[in-house]
């Protein structure tokens, strides 16, 4: 048989192609063909990687693992030892096949019975392997389908095809069935474009040899020259179509090539070093979006993003919880409001992606704050009491100081007075040296009062906390309970054990944190915590750089609702949260922030999908996860510190203050002196400036951040 010249089309002229060979001269193409794999359907990940996906899953299953076991078999050594014996299996396969007269192939489900009855050993139950094998093949095709898209622009050549042809046929060299390939192509909505199938592993024969298509033309009734093949390996779809006289199109397209060639490059540094794992999961997630960067303004926005930046980060986290939880059999997980509810959302969509909802611990959101929370924390009214916050917040009046216990004004504005304090706003700058001060408080009343809204505080929250779980219930075991929060102290837990600690039925609290400035005095027992990107007691200046912008990470997790202020008890006898929002944080909510969130939205909508897919724990994710964040905090882009203007944030406790990232600096200052001492007064004006690192970026000094940064480490150094 003379072969026939090839011809080559990319995705974007593949239609046009397909014409040309249909309606000119050497037309009359009966049939028109097309590959399945890279060709129909594109991958997000490796064909290999699905197979070490469904050999991690093998270990869980023979393992018989305890609910305790890791949740990912990332770093178990067992699999890579059973994916392995796989390939061995399939090589042994295949060799059978072709001593026995076809070619070199297997059946997908006849080689996961084997490679289960080789792992299982020769004394395993019969049923019970039978069992393995078809949960195998069913993981398989999961991650089958959670891994192909329809290739760009092909339902478009599947029109031209079915225009010019009367049959349009699908082949593929695949070890899986007709039917699953059928499956395949209706979940991607491309079956309806098809006449029938051709796949190997039904008939033992390949593409690759020509006997497929040799098959193919007796069972179609036509000739060589009476079929068109589209396909994008060289070998098995022009190579052997050519030397039967079949006509092929060999797919060569430059954009899909670049991108299965960094897939390819992603996912052997990941193998090799875990820091790339993120930047792999990263390029799976990005490479073919299905909800990212729907909109064409989104391109160009830093807003939007950030918010993509911020994502892969959040999700590890929320993935560190739940890891973290059910190892240590946490009873319950409490989400604490406000940034809790973006995570709470990311943990329930999580445990569904991997069908571990019966091992998870079960989630709660609870609506808590700083403020709704002190009062009930405090066993005394007093200069120790006080300076629990004073120190972050000095120089408050007497008022502010009643708003933080949540004191009503009206009750101790005249015990103020009998104790010397006429201006209720004054700030109090001597805590300790102010002497009405100590007079207010070594007040009986004054004393008598706090104790009563106190023991009242203590009251509602318990009965608010009760309601949502957090105590086990008459004659059980305590437990321990985890809560969840951005950052940075933990103030809350804090609150909430020193409220609730005397109580018997009290659990132990372990905290979850995105980043935990630890702070010794606050330890205790029952009350754990543990930091995930970031925790000042590993002394890790890599990680520390989380706090030079922990704004970033708190604003934009932040619910769109307002804080905790209080509990009330309704008509019937239940408790309920009151809520307080400022202006300010509404106009927030409304203006660039919508952006970020979006990003985050879209980016997690994507990455939920192919969960599956992305076999990795978030201790593996941490080090490119934590080089990301660093790079945006030290290294910012112009438009990402320029960006950061158009941000406020809102702090409503200790002090309420709205803070924005302009230079607040004092020039006259820095000018002031001697012009040696120049240098020192501007880094420490720079110093006391939120996000320095954005500030000298629009500074455009040139080299400026790195500069700055070379000194800052200098200076940790020295710590």
């Amino acid at each position: 048989m003379t072969s026939v010249r090839t011809a080559s089309a990319g995705f974007h002229d593949l239609s046009e192609a397909i014409t040309r060979f249909v309606t000119g001269p050497n037309g009359g193409r009966r049939v028109i063909g097309f590959d399945v794999f890279d060709t129909l359907l594109r991958r997000r990940i490796e064909p290999e990687t699905v197979k070490d996906l469904t050999a991690r899953r093998l270990v869980r299953l023979l393992a018989n693992l305890p609910a305790s076991a890791p949740l990912r078999t990332w770093g178990m050594p067992d699999w890579k030892l059973l994916r392995e014996k796989r390939r061995i299996l399939e090589c042994e396969m295949c060799e059978e096949s072709a001593r026995a007269g076809f070619d070199q192939e297997f059946h997908l489900r006849e080689m996961m019975a084997r490679w289960v009855q080789q792992c299982r050993g020769t004394q395993a139950v019969a049923a019970r392997s039978e069992q393995l094998a078809r949960d195998l093949v069913a993981h398989e095709l999961k991650l089958e389908a959670s891994a192909t898209l329809p290739t760009p622009r092909i339902v478009k050549a599947l029109e031209t095809s079915r225009l010019y042809a009367p049959r349009v046929i699908f082949v593929s060299d695949s070890y899986m069935s007709l039917d699953d390939i059928r499956m395949l192509l209706l979940r991607n909505g491309l079956l309806e474009f098809f006449d029938r199938g051709y796949v190997s592993s039904e008939l033992m024969l390949t593409k690759r040899s020509g006997r497929l298509f040799e098959h193919l033309l007796r069972e179609e009734q036509i000739s060589p020259s009476e079929l068109l093949f589209i396909g994008d390996n060289p070998y098995a779809d022009r190579d052997s179509a050519s030397r039967l006289g079949i006509q092929p199109i060999l797919i060569k397209d430059i954009a899909e090539t670049a991108r299965r060639t960094r897939l390819k490059l992603s996912d052997q540094l990941s193998r090799n070093n875990p820091f790339w794992i993120a930047r792999h999961q990263r390029e799976v997630v990005k490479a073919l979006p299905t909800r990212l960067y729907t909109r064409p303004e989104d391109l160009a926005s830093p807003h939007y993003r950030l918010g993509t930046m911020l994502a892969p980060s959040f999700m590890a986290y929320t993935l560190h919880i739940l890891e973290e939880a059910q190892a240590r059999g946490l009873r319950k997980v409490f989400f604490l409001s406000r940034e809790g509810l973006t995570f709470i959302k990311m943990y329930r969509r999580i445990v569904r992606a991997l069908g571990c909802k019966h091992l998870a611990p079960e989630a709660e959101y609870i609506v808590v704050s700083r403020a709704s929370t002190f009062l009930a924390s405090n066993e005394t009214f007093d200069i120790p009491a006080l300076e629990r916050i004073w120190w972050q917040y000095h120089g408050q009046s007497l008022a502010r100081i009643l708003k933080n216990f949540s004191l009503p004004l009206e009750d101790f504005a005249p015990l103020a007075a009998a104790a010397g304090i006429t201006d209720l706003d004054a700030p109090i700058h001597d805590l300790h040296g102010f002497a009405p001060l100590h007079t207010f408080f070594a007040l009986p009343e004054t004393q008598r009062l706090f104790v009563q809204y106190r023991d009242r505080a203590r009251d509602l929250i318990g009965r608010y906390l009760a309601k949502r779980g957090w105590f086990a219930g008459a004659g059980q075991n305590p437990g321990s309970v985890g809560v969840v929060d951005i950052g940075w102290k933990g103030s809350i837990q804090n609150n909430m054990y020193r409220s609730l600690a005397m109580r018997p039925d009290a659990p132990a609290i372990v905290g979850f944190y995105f980043g935990l400035t630890h702070l010794p005095q606050d330890d205790a027992p029952g009350n754990q915590k543990l930091g995930f990107m970031a925790d000042t007691r590993s002394g890790d200046w890599m990680q520390e750089c989380i706090f030079k912008n922990g704004s970033v990470f708190e604003m934009f997790s932040t619910a769109m609702h307002g804080g905790a202020a209080g509990y009330i008890e309704r008509p019937d006898g239940s408790i309920k949260a009151t809520i307080k929002i400022e202006k300010t944080e509404q106009d927030n909510f409304s203006s660039h922030f919508a952006d970020v969130k979006r990003g985050i939205d879209d980016y997690v909508n994507e990455m939920i999908g192919i969960l599956p897919l992305l076999d990795a724990s978030s201790t593996d994710l941490r080090p490119g996860l934590l080089d990301d964040l660093r790079r945006y905090i030290l290294y910012p882009t112009q438009a990402e510190a320029q960006a950061f203007l158009e941000y406020t944030h809102v702090e409503n406790f200790g002090v309420f203050k709205v803070s924005d990232y302009a230079w607040k600096g004092s020039w006259k200052k820095i000018l002031r002196g001697n012009p040696k001492g120049l240098p020192r007064r501007l880094l420490h004006e720079l110093r006391q400036q939120l996000w320095q690192e954005g500030i000298v970026k629009r500074s455009r000094i040139p080299l400026g951040n790195l500069v700055y940064d070379l000194i800052e480490t200098r200076r940790a150094c020295k710590w």
